[in-house]
């Protein structure tokens, strides 16, 4: 099932207000007649299944890369779209989850991007119909319109996690050392903070969790996030990528200590 954003003609803006988000989209058949007299983006993560579009800004950069993990952009069985500007496609594919967005540059210049949702959960908009603010007018590359997309190939997915993967481990190396300011943590602190914890619900709402994972960083620990990760897996809503990149948006003296962490568990019941 296709989710789709309408889109002033001839540009780049969408018709709706909160566009990137869920219930804004136009995404029921019944609901299509919305979409008449405007050009059109596809709502890549609220497609079913998700849709990763891979759009090349720059071919001569993004094809020997491409071309190294086993992906010829120009003999690709995929959607593909082009804006009638030189140098540039979009490939369409489904993928099995929604993926964050990633910026592949080169020197400098985007070479091409992988693009599904933000790091927030909402929507990126493909636009593939209509006029490119240039002037050019989209088009199939190849026939396949948008109920051939097929699969993401694995080389791509592979990629593609792979470089979400190293972002994600750079932030929380550079967190940790933010958070780092012993070098080695008193047994005594680490016990009270675990024995605190136990009277918190990692299932709690998440500004609830948020502010006690936030705490829990801000005690300077040199293992917090190991012991704000053990805590949080008590949950079967946690999400690794989620937890990823909460530790990575800390920053110290933002507003929320240690005893933000303890109002909690005394909430919970403590009484130490």
């Amino acid at each position: 099932m296709m989710a789709f954003i309408p889109l002033l003609k001839g540009t780049k803006k969408p018709a709706l207000a909160n566009w990137n988000q869920r219930e804004n989209c136009v995404i029921e058949f019944e609901n299509y007649h919305r979409l008449q007299g405007f050009d059109l983006a596809l709502a890549d993560a609220f497609c079913e299944p998700p849709v990763g579009c891979l759009d090349i800004d720059n071919y001569e950069l993004a094809q020997p890369i491409l071309m190294s993990l086993g992906f010829d952009s120009e003999a690709a069985d995929t959607t593909t779209f082009t804006s009638g500007r030189p140098n540039s496609r979009k490939h369409f594919m489904t993928l099995t989850e929604p993926l964050t967005t990633f910026q592949v540059i080169v020197d400098g210049v985007v070479a091409f991007e992988y693009r599904c949702q933000n790091e927030n959960g909402t929507t990126v908009a493909d636009k593939f119909s209509g006029t490119h603010p240039s002037g050019t007018v989209y088009a199939w590359e190849n026939g396949l319109d948008m109920t051939c997309i097929q699969p993401m190939p694995e080389c791509l997915l592979t990629d593609w996690n792979r470089r979400l993967d190293e972002k994600q481990a750079a932030k929380q190396a550079t967190v940790r050392a933010k958070v780092s300011s012993y070098v080695m943590d008193c047994p005594n602190e680490v016990a009270l903070l675990r024995r605190k914890l136990a009277y918190i619900s990692p299932d709690s709402d998440r500004d609830t969790w948020l502010k006690v994972v936030f705490s829990i960083l801000a005690t300077g620990l040199s293992d917090a996030v190991a012991i704000a990760e053990d805590w949080s897996r008590g949950s079967n809503k946690f999400n690794q990528r989620d937890f990823n990149s909460t530790v990575a948006s800390f920053k110290p003296n933002g507003g929320i200590g240690v005893g933000t962490l303890h109002h909690f568990a005394v909430q919970g019941g403590y009484r130490g």
